[in-house]
């Protein structure tokens, strides 16, 4: 596990190395919500996060932290997320690169521990158009998982005018004898399109959650305040890449 983990923060480490010139594309506070509906009731959840990304010429480190204070059914008092990537961008709008997300679980029995999830990702940023997919490998030893998890998804989002956007997605994380799958669908608004207002930009989702078979409803509204650059625009999960972190976050268990 350690070597792994030192592999992963060497790749994000050396994307942004060799350079002189440095900027950042703003930084970024998210604040939302979360429902599941299906399971003989409801569970809510909130979250929040910080996000930034420091630009060293093509290469680009990102930096972020999240929380999530979930529905108490599930016994989960609160989950921490620190995340790292390192892209690099291509002048066609296409990012190659790799990340490593640490969560620290609090709570009673088998959630009180902490995961790493590590991998890479790839994309395509241009005109009206931005698609992000990625692949990872999830470390649970920690909170007794029998196996390492696999983790892929893919973001898809259409800018219909420089205010209103949809977007689509897919999140997919299984272990031995467990699995999650999240998709949905996804609005957005840019109210500080054109300058014209405060960069204030307001996404709701509606989605399924496939919990080992079982269908849970999903919505999900967020609200994202960017200093010094635009918003990023799609959902606004706890977790940019574990389903199983996500459903935890709402439901605080499954």
């Amino acid at each position: 596990m350690f070597r792994n983990t030192l592999a992963a923060a060497s790749v994000i480490a050396m994307t942004a190395s060799g350079a002189l010139a440095v900027e950042t594309t703003g930084t970024e506070f998210t604040l939302g919500w979360d429902r599941l509906e299906g399971f003989g009731g409801e569970a809510d959840g909130i979250q929040g996060a910080v996000d930034t990304e420091l630009m060293f010429n093509n290469f680009g480190l990102g930096l972020g932290a999240g929380f999530a204070s979930p529905d108490s059914i599930g016994g989960l008092d609160t989950i921490l997320r620190l995340s790292a990537t390192g892209n690099y961008y291509f002048g066609n709008g296409g990012f190659v690169g790799a990340f490593f997300d640490y969560t620290k679980l609090n709570g009673p029995g088998p959630f009180d521990g902490y995961s790493y999830l590590y991998g890479l990702q790839g994309g395509f940023r241009a005109d009206r158009v931005e698609v992000t997919a990625f692949y990872g490998v999830g470390d649970y030893d920690d909170l007794g998982a029998p196996s390492h998890s696999d983790a892929y998804g893919v973001d898809f989002n259409y800018a219909i005018t420089q205010a209103f956007d949809i977007g689509a997605y897919y999140v997919s994380e299984s272990v031995t004898g467990t699995s999650v799958d999240q998709y949905g669908l996804t609005v957005g608004y840019n109210f500080g399109a054109g300058g014209s207002a405060a960069p204030v930009y307001l996404v709701g989702g509606i989605g399924r959650m496939d919990l080992d078979g079982t269908e849970l409803d999903q919505f999900s509204l967020a609200v994202r305040m960017p200093i010094g650059g635009e918003p990023s625009k799609g959902r606004a999960s706890f977790h940019h890449r574990s389903a199983f972190n996500n459903t935890w976050g709402i439901a605080g268990g499954f």
